[in-house]
């Protein structure tokens, strides 16, 4: 393997990959150099936050992955010494001996990305990967990306996020086994005596019918491949004539009830063909639901019979058009042809007694295996987090819960609405906080003692905005609606979150201490007042302080050690203690007062910028500040930037004596967050993809579920359209045969993202089984428990259990179901078992 000067050019632009990443993230100009101030501190801003960094890694790995992709086009097989096949590496991968194109990649090209958990390499505090970086490093070989190669070798640091790899490799192979295992045997139990009957219906072992035929259309999974090899069938007519002797079952089948009424099917389809599906006036019942296909030439798939149609359409010279034609060239007739294509169809059918279930779960427990256990896939800005692999397997199999991790719609955009408007509705449906407006948090403490000897604790609060255009632009808020938020919402709830927060200083089991404890607070008046205000505004959420004490009780139990400290350190403790006193006694003899400034800058330097200065309040400020002051307790204060709409400032005013100190920085940005500005209940972010590579179809994905909310927007979505993967809430709103085709989509696209293809009747099978009583049953405890078999459950799970309820209910075990039967040592109903065979009794003179 020799490098290539191509692979040198395109492996030098993994340099700027990084950087250009972290510029379009952080939303500066693409030229933007490694040391900005500004970049560093928007990076340092996104490290602190686990989705905004997962949005950075999914965008640095697409850039880096394409850089990885370019090189082993270039390299393989063009940058080799030797070709193949003289080259035996790639012939050992290309033959499929042993090891695989990735692995010849990371010998001759480079290793490239490593990902941990779907990520990148993880970040420490000090902004690092590794000591050796600088913090905050935008360059991709800080974030795992590896240029070398295992033939020339590779550096230390590219070593070492090479062994973090290897090793959640090997734990999430070694965990995923059990995993993987278990949601197979939950399968299997439950799906154990599903089986084929003689009427081509798919039934548990008691009878009850899951199915009316297997998978649709009663063709074995095994024979399905070989059924729409057409031209093949055509070239060996005889051989397959021969093979079914179509003369012995002539006289036990239909030929003309099945092939007349399909005609006349075919016929009322073709005149609505250009119908969707879903306008289309079904005037005729498929064929297959009519007539068995056991008994009935001709009763064939409506999908085979389209395929067959097409390829006769398509292929006029495979068939003599007459009599003469076929006797004088040997040629096959069409109409023969078909016949032999519907008799293959019938010789195709499921077996009776087929163990349908049993098959069905393994094809799903099998390839399960191969899946990751990541939980959470980042997919970016350009598309919806989503739950994948194995959580999402169980989730959907083991748990049907009625409240999944990342609930998602998928809303079809109509033709004549552009990308435009398609961006502003998706800000539209958008949930948006008041922290998406804030660019900066000023926090000024000041303490100072009145003349009559008592102490206060003010704080002065200034949130800068970003622009009015940006903002406006951005969310379509107004500033009027702005500060209307702040002035109703914000404050309530940050008043309220500081009542809560006094509350826990003066509990005397706020921190387990030792030694001379923490001088009670008496904030029952202020708590009052709060009350009063949360009164006035009844339409607004409250929140539940006697379950938040009861909470930080409990969490405080869980802190606190079983063993006590020992003599050590409670003395080591009580110095502490002394001395923290000694030190508020010394800071406050010497000054009245002090000034404290919190902000998210990394030097903690304060920007009083013109926002911060005082300025001249307007009459109708003064009334809105006289209003606010009225209706909050705590503020003495309150401006807002009327000309700009750039900043607001307050004054919150607290009782030094009864108050200790408050981390307010970080309460007013919690309550930022939670803060709700606009939003669509249940539905949080609305995201706008790119279209579908295939069909080019245009869609928007929302993070949240509520149809009933999308019914009302028909100008912009096709409302016949919306899709979801929340089946419980399809389940409740569309109905059962929704959820069904939901579950079914589900599972395929779990196993789609991994390129694992499973049979549909399979997965149809699964979800027949799931909602065979009109509701979502899970493959678990629960589940089973409708089952009629006691002997069935009790081999399940929780043996006693399941045994003291059939007992004491009077349980009749009937002995149909495999368990019951492998018990009692008998043939289980399935398969060779499915029937008995009677021997002719002689006859006597």
């Amino acid at each position: 393997m020799k490098v290539t000067n191509g692979e040198k050019d395109i492996l030098k632009q993994s340099v700027d990959i990084g950087r250009v990443a972290a510029a379009e993230v952080t939303n500066l100009d693409e030229d933007t150099k490694n040391n900005n101030k500004e970049l560093l501190r928007r990076l340092e801003e996104i490290l602190r936050d686990d989705n905004k960094l997962g949005i950075l890694d999914a965008i640095t790995q697409s850039k880096v992955n394409a850089i990885t992709s370019q090189v082993v086009s270039k390299c393989v097989p063009d940058g080799t010494m030797k070709r193949f096949p003289y080259n035996s590496m790639q012939a050992m991968a290309l033959s499929g001996a042993k090891g695989s194109n990735v692995n010849v990649s990371q010998i001759m090209c480079l290793l490239g990305q490593q990902a941990l958990e779907g990520r990148r390499v993880p970040v420490m505090v000090s902004g690092k990967t590794l000591p050796s970086f600088k913090p905050f490093e935008t360059d991709a070989r800080a974030g795992g990306y590896i240029k070398q190669r295992f033939y020339s070798g590779i550096r230390p640091q590219e070593y070492y996020f090479h062994c973090m790899a290897g090793r959640e490799g090997l734990i999430d192979t070694a965990v995923k086994t059990s995993r993987s295992g278990y949601l197979q045997r939950c399968l299997t139990k439950q799906l154990e005596g599903v089986h084929v009957s003689y009427d081509n219906s798919v039934r548990d072992a008691d009878g009850t019918l899951i199915q009316f035929l297997y998978g649709g259309d009663a063709i074995d999974t095994t024979k399905q491949s070989h059924m729409n090899q057409f031209k093949f069938c055509a070239d060996n007519y005889d051989a397959l004539l021969a093979k079914y002797n179509p003369g012995d079952m002539i006289e036990n089948i239909d030929t003309d009830a099945a092939l007349s009424y399909s005609k006349k099917v075919r016929k009322s389809l073709k005149k609505q063909k250009d119908v969707p599906h879903y306008e289309q006036v079904v005037k005729y019942d498929p064929v297959l639901n009519v007539y068995n296909p056991a008994k009935y030439l001709g009763s064939v798939s409506e999908k085979f019979q389209e395929k067959l149609d097409d390829f006769a359409a398509k292929n006029p010279s495979v068939f003599a058009q007459s009599k003469e034609e076929a006797k004088a060239t040997g040629k096959l007739t069409e109409k023969k042809f078909r016949a032999l294509m519907q008799l293959k169809y019938m010789r195709s059918l499921i077996n009776p007694g087929e163990a349908v279930g049993i098959i069905a779960s393994q094809s799903i427990g099998e390839p399960s295996t191969q899946m990751t256990l990541n939980t959470f896939h980042f997919a970016g800005h350009g598309a919806a987090n989503v739950t994948l692999g194995i959580p999402r397997m169980r989730e959907i199999i083991m748990t049907a819960s009625a409240s999944i991790k990342t609930p998602q719609m998928t809303l079809p955009i109509l033709d004549d609405v552009n990308d435009t408007e398609a961006d502003t509705f998706c800000k539209s449906v958008a949930r948006v906080v008041l922290s998406e407006f804030v660019d900066k948090v000023i926090v000024t403490e000041t303490t100072s003692q009145d003349e009559d000897g008592s102490n206060s604790r003010s704080y002065v609060i200034n949130l800068q905005f970003y622009t009015k255009e940006e903002y406006e632009s951005e969310y379509d808020i107004s500033q009027a609606q702005l500060e209307d938020v702040i002035t109703s919402n914000f404050l309530r709830q940050l008043e309220s979150q500081i009542v809560k927060e006094v509350k826990k200083q003066k509990r005397p089991d706020h921190l387990p201490t030792v030694g001379k404890s923490a001088g009670k607070t008496d904030m029952e008046t202020v708590s009052g007042k709060i009350q009063e205000v949360r009164d006035e505004h009844d339409d607004e959420e409250e929140i539940d302080e006697d379950h938040d004490e009861e909470q930080a009780k409990q969490n405080v139990k869980q802190q606190v050690s079983y063993e006590g400290p020992d003599d050590d350190e409670i003395e080591t403790m009580k110095r502490a203690e002394e001395t923290s006193d000694e030190e508020m006694a010394d800071a406050d003899s010497s000054s009245d007062s002090e000034s404290d400034s919190e902000s998210e800058d990394e030097e903690g330097d304060v920007d009083m910028d013109k926002s911060s200065k005082p300025v001249e309040m307007s009459r109708s400020a003064k009334d809105r500040q006289s209003e606010v002051i009225a209706s909050h307790n705590m503020v003495t204060k309150f401006n807002f930037d009327d000309d700009n709409g750039e900043w607001c400032e307050f004054k919150l005013e607290l009782n030094g004596d009864e108050t200790q100190k408050l981390l307010m920085v970080n309460i007013v940005e919690d309550i930022l967050r939670t803060v709700v500005v606009r939003e669509i209940p249940r539905i949080g972010r609305c995201v706008h993809p790119e279209p579908d590579a295939k069909t080019g179809q245009r869609i928007l994905t929302t993070e949240g579920v509520n149809f009933k909310a999308m019914w009302d927007q028909e100008d912009f979505i096709n409302v016949n359209g919306i899709t979801s993967n929340d089946i419980y809430a399809v389940l409740k709103t569309y109905g059962v045969e929704a959820a069904r085709n939901t579950i079914v989509n589900e599972i395929y696209r779990v196993f789609n993202t991994y390129g694992i293809s499973v049979s549909s009747r399979h997965l149809d099978l699964i979800a027949d089984m799931m909602t065979r009583e009109g509701t979502y049953l899970a493959f678990n405890r629960q589940g089973i428990d409708s089952s009629t078999s006691a002997f069935m459950k009790m081999s399940y799970e929780t043996t006693c259990q399941f045994l003291t309820k059939a007992v004491l209910d009077g349980d009749r075990e009937e002995l149909e179901s495999p368990s019951s039967k492998i018990v009692m040592g008998k043939l289980a109903s399935v398969g060779t078992g499915s029937f008995d065979v009677f021997a002719q009794m002689p006859k006597f003179q």
